[in-house]
């Protein structure tokens, strides 16, 4: 499974998602939506993107291999190529045992995903919700 990670004073490449580097390396790829996955104990958040136009979708209620098809459907309905699930953190970075499920379910889904040409990616997410709300506050 590929990864990509957040990385506080990282390079610009390691804060921004693989289809917004293609996109960035190659002008006339048009390609390239990502579906944001944020898996939680009880549901399921997604949004869609592409390059930095982010919107919300959906929340879903499923667990286990229904959640894991109706991503897939998603996907494939919304013209998905490649999906980013946050990876929560703890606040000195260190991974809790959320991130070790959220990895658990993240492998077999990069495995489904991998049969029908999708990547799977890793998103450190840590301060995403300050940031989004930082955001809509400056809005």
């Amino acid at each position: 499974m590929a990864v990509a990670v957040s990385v506080p004073g990282g390079s610009w490449e390691e804060r921004i998602p693989p289809n917004v580097l293609r996109r960035k390396r190659d002008s006339t790829w048009r390609g390239g939506f990502s579906l944001g996955v944020d898996l939680g104990l009880s549901r399921t958040g997604l949004a869609i993107s592409k390059g930095f136009s982010i919107r919300p979708l959906t929340v879903l209620e499923l667990r286990g291999q229904k959640l894991e098809l109706r991503l897939l459907d998603i996907a494939e309905k919304q013209e998905v190529d490649e999906f980013i699930i946050g990876l929560p953190k703890s606040s000195d970075g260190k991974e809790t045992t959320q991130s070790n499920k959220v990895r658990s379910v993240a492998g077999r889904f990069a495995v489904q995903a991998a049969k029908r040409g999708w990547r799977v990616y890793l998103q450190d997410e840590h301060g995403t919700s300050s940031e989004a709300m930082d955001y809509i506050l400056s809005m």
